[in-house]
């Protein structure tokens, strides 16, 4: 009965969001290869800020496809995915525009992006880690499974006291929430202090320095730019806390009291229990 809700790699891939975004995304990077950047490092932003992007648009996609017919379970443990994946991927825009512009600019202004390369870089590291920052927090306060039964509205016993047919039964507690909340601020600033004081030093006083080339680097005797190899730690530290953080909000959501949710079955007549406990258990196949 449940084939029907199984993964369909063909029809998911052909989702308009996930065709229309990634499209714009190659497109963007495409401009950036061709501009002949030899080190890769900034490349590297976008990539990995669109994997994610593409990550929460599959689950969403993949959800609409899936979906149960008037089920009554609202399955979010990582908060809303399509809006996640939205704003994802309008950071990995922003973050490959950044770099298209540097390489353009070295190519046009060898000797002025030369001094100047830290006001490309400063923004870039900045937008890179605020986006994590930024899918936690929203994440954090989304992240829910809810029970709806407005389905059920006519079976509601008389001397219920629930109004609105609707239930939260899982969600981020209020103690853990501060806690996630306030390590994800304290990672975002220490990485991003440490990424752009590293990143001074190596600029200016060629401390812990790694030269690296620009698409005009050697036009009118250019020389390469100082880089600090603390970004290859900029790059790569959020993305692992972030998936530390998804998979505890995640292992928290799922594990809910069945007795919270049996509270909110019982408010429905018995003959209409039967079709919400099949709900449940087609639910429970699915994740």
């Amino acid at each position: 009965m449940l084939e029907k809700y199984n993964l369909n790699s063909t029809k998911l891939l052909t989702q308009k969001d996930i065709i229309l975004k990634t499209s714009i995304f190659l497109l963007g990077f495409l401009l950036i290869l061709v501009q002949n950047w030899i080190n890769p490092i900034l490349i590297l932003y976008p990539i990995v800020s669109f994997s994610f992007s593409l990550f929460f648009q599959i689950i969403e996609s993949n959800k609409k496809i899936t979906e149960i017919e008037d089920s009554i379970i609202s399955y979010n443990p990582f908060g809303g995915e399509g809006g996640n994946s939205n704003i994802l991927t309008i950071f990995s825009y922003l973050q490959i525009l950044l770099i298209f512009t540097a390489g353009l600019d070295s190519l046009f202004h060898p000797q002025l992006v030369d001094n100047f390369f830290l006001f490309f870089l400063i923004p870039l590291v900045f937008l890179y880690g605020f986006e994590f920052f930024l899918l936690l927090i929203k994440v954090l306060n989304k992240a829910i499974i809810e029970i709806d039964l407005k389905n059920f509205k006519n079976q509601i016993k008389q001397n219920s006291k629930n109004k609105t047919n609707k239930d939260v039964i899982s969600f981020i507690e209020v103690n853990r929430f501060k806690k996630y909340s306030l390590y994800n601020l304290i990672l975002f600033i220490i990485i991003l202090i440490f990424t752009l004081g590293m990143s001074f030093l190596a600029f200016f006083s060629q401390i812990l320095a790694l030269p690296f080339y620009l698409p005009g680097t050697g036009i009118e005797g250019s020389q390469p730019v100082n880089i600090s190899y603390g970004l290859y730690l900029s790059v790569i530290m959020p993305p692992i806390y972030t998936i530390w953080f998804l998979y505890q909000i995640n292992k928290n959501i799922i594990d809910f009291s069945h007795d919270s949710a049996e509270k909110v079955i019982n408010v429905i007549t018995d003959d209409s229990k039967k079709a919400v406990i099949l709900n449940f258990l087609n639910f429970n196949k699915n994740n």
